[in-house]
């Protein structure tokens, strides 16, 4: 056992564990910070955007699982994927949670058969380029 390990070192290791265990103050007798609860994603500003990139990705799932045998005008499953990837694209998120779902929602388009990433010839690329404004824009610099 290595016995050179710092103070700090062993508190920062061990106050996950005090919070865990229900003990209300670190070794040092301080108390805790309260744990803050997560907003309701109904009451964000984003819920709506939150909902359509869930929704996004089930559709092309849906999509990528069984459609393609109609032309694109026929393909019902085609119109779903249009729609959300559409609402998405003109979305602009006002909440950290509404950018995450938006990055998500990118990532899914990149996302390839195989496992890999490949970001062209897809939304991911121009996504991406939007959550940058989108980001420096909630930071008040955009």
């Amino acid at each position: 056992m290595n016995r050179n390990i710092s103070r700090r070192a062993t508190m920062t290791a061990l106050l996950p564990i005090a919070a865990t265990s229900g003990m209300m103050s670190t070794a040092a007798g301080l108390p805790l910070p309260e744990a803050r609860p997560r907003p309701s994603i109904a009451a964000s500003p984003d819920a709506e955007l939150i909902r359509l990139c869930a929704e996004h990705i089930a559709n092309m799932a849906a999509y990528n699982a069984d459609g393609g045998n109609l032309e694109p005008e026929d393909d019902p499953l085609w119109h779903a994927y249009e729609r959300t990837r559409e609402a998405i694209s003109a979305a602009r998120p006002q909440t950290v949670e509404g950018m995450l779902a938006k990055a998500q929602a990118a990532e899914a388009e990149a996302r390839t058969p195989d496992g890999g990433e490949n970001p062209e010839n897809c939304p991911a690329a121009d996504w991406a380029w939007d959550l940058m404004h989108d980001f420096l824009r909630l930071a008040g610099v955009g």
